[in-house]
């Protein structure tokens, strides 16, 4: 009989230990799982953060190129209104010539080549026109300022 009760007490030890031992690992298994929530906490957390310095960066630099390109738009519009002006210009001289020869101050030599010579200089301007504003897309510039071979006889 003690012996039966030898191994009652016993038995009853080792369910209480293996409770305890059950309920450790419980513990350590919830302890494990709290750790992981708190490295995924931390590390979405960082990854926010980056994203947010990412998302700043990016601001940043949007702004800067605005900036960039209406310092480039406005520096355009005065190459163009420059090269306006010029071939303004050189119409002007054009038609002076041509009222000059009407009055007949220059003989028809110096006349055809100062025409021939403005009309050269009209076109390279156009040229260079119509490839810048082809060049940055402006859309500016115009087959306006262009010479046509019928003006020239016009004028």
């Amino acid at each position: 009989m003690k012996d039966l009760q030898a191994i009652e007490n016993d038995l009853e030890e080792l369910l209480e230990t293996s409770q305890t031992v059950e309920r450790c690992r419980a513990e350590e298994t919830q302890r494990k799982e709290s750790f992981k929530n708190c490295q995924t906490e931390t590390m979405h957390a960082e990854k926010q953060e980056f994203a947010q310095q990412k998302h700043e960066d990016l601001q940043r630099r949007h702004q800067e190129l605005v900036k960039q390109r209406a310092e480039r738009e406005a520096e355009m519009q005065e190459h163009k209104d420059v090269m306006d002006r010029v071939v303004q210009e050189s119409r002007h001289a054009g038609l002076c010539i041509a009222i000059s020869r009407q009055i007949g101050s220059f003989s028809p030599a110096e006349i055809d080549a100062l025409t021939e010579e403005n009309y050269r200089l009209e076109k390279i301007i156009g040229a260079y026109m119509s490839d810048l504003d082809k060049e940055l897309g402006l859309g500016l510039y115009l087959s306006k300022h262009d010479v046509s071979e019928e003006q020239k006889k016009a004028k």
